[in-house]
């Protein structure tokens, strides 16, 4: 699948505002994050894939863990960059990143994934297990992998 087309979104849209705007937005932030604390103490190596504009990734990382805070999206990455560039956190780095393809990354480098942006994009079934196996695979074993999944298309992930 080309993603062309989602990053041109992206480039365009207000990302900042996503999790912030109102109240049924604000409450997605703060149900993962409490349904996440419960698996995911302090001190941990992090990915995030998909991040957007970094609001978990930051969230973590003020938390005590080291993040690696990706997405396909140049605009995106250069955003979370500058945040990370005027903060005090030297324990978040932000890259660019296709999350079908984590070759950046050796096998168990992280005790956990956060997959919460990419499978919205990713509607192709070899996509969606691309994305899945190679979250498994830098997964360290007993990891944490977390995927957020609500799409208007109806497939069934095998892998």
């Amino acid at each position: 699948m080309n993603l062309n087309a989602v990053v041109s979104y992206y480039e365009d849209y207000d990302e900042s505002s996503r999790l912030t705007t109102d109240n049924s937005r604000r409450l997605e932030f703060i149900t993962t994050t409490y349904a996440l604390d419960k698996y995911i103490s302090n001190g941990r190596d992090i990915l995030e894939l998909g991040a957007g504009m970094g609001i978990y990734s930051f969230y973590y990382a003020e938390k005590g863990n080291t993040v690696t805070s990706t997405d396909i999206t140049p605009k995106l990455v250069q955003y979370i960059q500058e945040k990370i560039d005027r903060s005090a956190l030297e324990n978040i780095r932000a890259r660019e990143l296709d999350a079908r393809d984590l070759s950046a990354f050796a096998a168990g480098s992280f005790d956990a994934v956060l997959c919460l942006g990419p499978m919205y994009h990713l509607v192709e079934p070899a996509d969606q297990r691309k994305c899945i196996n190679e979250c498994l695979r830098v997964l360290k074993p007993n990891g944490v992998l977390a995927v957020a999944y609500v799409n208007r298309f109806l497939y069934c992930l095998i892998w």
